[in-house]
């Protein structure tokens, strides 16, 4: 079979695929966006296939083997984590998709050199408004990076200013005590000698 005729194969069996539910799903909200698990249960319904209960994956709901890990528009799909992976993309026949683990500055390489060599990428309806907002949220992060960096030398300074502040107050303290105790003995001393 060509290859539009085994796509629109696996449309056709994706359309009467079912959303498989996982056991109680409607009893416990936490269960309800959760993946498919294989009920367990001694008297489980859905594992005893009970009629009018929901249905649990079957080998026919899969897609054609050929047409496996192929995208909607027929396009082998890749997972790219380098530069030297996205280099070895065919733009004919492949497609790509950048992995998660990316951080932005390696997305806006990647999507740069994409549209350079006319590679199509998975993840990105549009690359160009995508590159765009990635150099804005990188501008943005350099902007808070030097307001934060701005503030911390302002604290330092500050910390400064109070540190000699706080060292003339101590000497300060240092002299009256001193000036206090001279007049304190002073005071006894004349105490003793009116009383001689």
């Amino acid at each position: 079979m060509t290859k539009e005729k085994l796509l629109a194969a696996r449309n056709a069996i994706k359309r009467r695929k079912p959303t498989f539910k996982r056991v109680q799903s409607h009893q416990f909200a936490k269960f309800r966006e959760v993946k498919w698990r294989r009920p367990k249960g001694k008297g489980n319904k859905i594992r005893r296939l009970r009629r009018g209960k929901p249905i649990r994956p079957e080998v026919g709901f899969k897609s054609p083997k050929s047409i496996r890990g192929f995208s909607k528009s027929g396009f082998k799909e890749v997972i790219v984590c380098n530069l030297n992976d996205l280099s070895k993309i065919n733009s004919k026949e492949e497609i790509a998709i950048l992995s998660s683990k990316l951080g932005g500055r390696k997305k806006l390489e990647f999507l740069k050199y994409s549209k350079e060599n006319n590679i199509q990428i998975a993840n990105f309806k549009d690359i160009d408004l995508a590159i765009k907002s990635l150099t804005k949220e990188k501008k943005e992060k350099v902007v808070k990076k030097s307001k934060i960096s701005d503030k911390k030398e302002k604290t330092s300074d500050k910390k400064e200013v109070k540190e000699v502040s706080t060292e003339n107050v101590e000497k300060e303290s240092k002299s009256e005590n001193l000036k206090e105790n001279k007049l304190e003995k002073s005071k006894k001393e004349k105490t003793l000698e009116a009383k001689k």
